[in-house]
């Protein structure tokens, strides 16, 4: 009875270790989820701490430790010490902030708190594009130009975050786009365009030079009402290649009441010169 009661348990203890092993998510499972992964928010994504931050606390947020979790690479813009501004410092009581100041002294006034410089090199954007007190509108418009931004703090922040011309959005976005092969070069524009073989060879004012097989341009036009916001957007865009010098000429209009209440028509028709889409 003793030996039948031990196989017993034994058959029972190997199903449940087969039942636990099927659900388990292995680590380069967890790295393939986070391959495209851009952290995008406001204090707690940044690293907020002690009402400061720096750069060991930017390691220690949320957004950090769960890509650390999963063995992925995660880039950060980290802030130099003391910090923009400078954490609140331990014990409390001292009231001192780690630039030295004291907790109740202005930070605005603080030339150390106001320095807001880099810590290490970091090709921005970042993976994490967080930013202090950050909400929607900003998000979707504010970029490090943008002169109403108000607070010394997040000037400086934008700067140390974003590239030149991004909000956080677009500087997400253009991280998705970049994992899936689109080739930024921002910045810069294309000052000629001349046949390479069965391709294109694009000349940039940057004295840059991309060989490609189509060029696509596209220009937004907004359609006015005397005294009145723009009611409809029109989207004009070209397309030529070497190969078919015909141009593909698409027009598009979008009423802009709500994005939720856009219409648009599309009206194709070709012609023996090019494909025309209205």
């Amino acid at each position: 009875m003793k030996r039948n009661w031990s196989l017993s348990a034994g058959a029972v203890a190997l199903v449940v270790l087969a039942a636990c092993s099927d659900d388990r998510t292995t680590g380069p499972a967890g790295q393939d989820a986070f391959a495209r992964y851009v952290a995008i928010g406001t204090s707690l994504s940044m690293g907020v701490q002690s009402d400061g931050v720096v750069y060991f606390s930017q390691q220690q947020d949320w957004t950090k430790l769960l890509t650390h979790q999963a063995f992925a690479q995660y880039t950060q813009p980290l802030v130099a010490p003391p910090g923009c501004f400078s954490p609140l410092i331990a014990p409390l009581q001292l009231s001192r902030r780690l630039s030295g100041i004291s907790a109740a002294a202005s930070q605005t006034t603080s030339i150390a708190d106001t320095a807001c410089t880099s810590f290490g090199a970091v090709t921005l954007p970042a993976n994490d594009v967080a930013i202090d007190g950050a909400n929607t509108y900003d998000a979707l418009y504010v970029t490090p130009e943008t002169a109403s931004v108000e607070g010394v703090k997040r000037r400086r922040q934008y700067r140390l975050v974003l590239p030149p011309k991004n909000s956080q959005v677009t500087a997400m976005m253009q991280q998705k786009l970049a994992a899936l092969g689109v080739d930024w070069r921002l910045g810069t524009s294309v000052t000629s365009i001349d046949g390479n073989g069965d391709g294109l060879r694009l000349t940039l004012a940057n004295g840059d030079t991309l060989d490609v097989d189509a060029v696509l341009s596209a220009v937004a036009e907004a359609e006015r009402m005397e005294g009145r916001a723009p009611s409809a957007v029109k989207l004009v865009a070209r397309m030529t290649s070497r190969t078919s010098p015909v141009a593909i000429r698409c027009t598009s209009w979008a009423r802009s009441c709500a994005p939720a209440s856009w219409r648009a028509r599309r009206r194709c028709s070709t012609t023996s010169r090019a494909p025309r889409c209205r």
